[in-house]
């Protein structure tokens, strides 16, 4: 899996995600989940988590904050690759 840090999210990506401008996202995943994942998808893209600098340091006002929380982000998005759902992550508290 690959992690990439990017500033925005694109506008696209909102959108396609049913979200404004307005609407902070600090991560994605994107891939197949593992329990989802079979022999034969050999060829598919690797999986990706990004991270969104700007909407991270929106919320952050110290450095301590900033890594708690990329660390709950990584989480998130790192829970998603198992297969979790945004209810059952959300309810974990990340």
């Amino acid at each position: 899996m690959d992690i990439f840090v990017e500033e925005v999210p694109s506008p696209e990506l909102l959108k396609e995600m049913g979200m404004t401008r307005g609407d902070l996202l600090f991560g994605l995943y994107q891939g197949v989940p593992r329990p989802g994942k079979s022999f034969f998808q050999g060829q598919a893209l690797p999986d990706r988590i990004i991270l969104f600098r700007q909407p991270i340091l929106s919320i952050c006002r110290t450095a301590h904050e900033i890594m708690e929380q990329i660390k709950k982000t990584l989480i998130h998005e790192i829970a998603h690759h198992f297969g979790l759902t945004e209810a059952r992550i959300r309810h974990l508290g990340y």
